[in-house]
């Protein structure tokens, strides 16, 4: 089965190399969701906060993990080696046994 060559048509719609099709990314869900806070009404979220923070008092780790998160962010993680140095990975290939 031989490939058939791109119409003219097909050629002028293509990306160019290193361009993106999409190049402000996905939209972040948490933007998202904070517009359709701001666009809710304030009684309304102002009473679904309260039932999440009653949840958490009463010891939904689901719920005290939300509020954490939403309210300060989440803590920087920081990755390193031992006394703070990079990351060493030592890769060690055995030689395959004959049958």
């Amino acid at each position: 089965m031989s490939k058939r060559e791109p119409s003219e048509k097909q050629k002028a719609v293509r990306w160019k190399p290193g361009q993106s099709g999409n190049p402000g990314g996905r939209p972040r869900l948490h933007d998202a969701i904070a517009q359709i806070i701001r666009d809710t009404d304030k009684g309304r979220v102002a009473k679904g906060i309260g039932v999440v923070c009653d949840r958490a008092a009463r010891g939904d780790l689901a719920s005290l993990e939300w509020l954490v998160s939403h309210g300060w962010g989440k803590p920087p993680v920081e990755v390193g080696g031992e006394d703070g140095g990079p990351i060493r990975i030592l890769v060690e290939y055995a030689e395959a046994e004959a049958p």
